[in-house]
């Protein structure tokens, strides 16, 4: 929906946007207990189908990287075995 402003569940196009506050708590995802992240909201306004997706700010952005430094590949992975 964010990137074709049509709703994947019926088809509609009376998709809307809703910017998540920085002083609510439902427009924020925790990462920590110290750390969160703005949300943005598309709603379908007919069948109410809706996506969220954190915003890509500065709070965010330092979190993802610290992530990428802690990820283990699974060695358990089938794909492993062919690379």
């Amino acid at each position: 929906m964010k990137a074709t402003k049509t709703c994947p569940k019926c088809g509609s196009k009376s998709v809307t946007y809703k910017k998540g506050s920085s002083n609510s708590y439902s427009g924020k995802f925790h990462l920590s207990i110290w750390r969160s992240a703005k949300l943005e909201r598309y709603i379908c306004l007919d069948c109410a189908f809706f996506e969220e997706y954190i915003i890509k700010d500065k709070s965010f952005l330092k979190w993802s990287e610290k992530q990428k430094k802690n990820i283990k590949p699974n060695l358990d992975d089938d794909f492993v075995d062919f690379v």
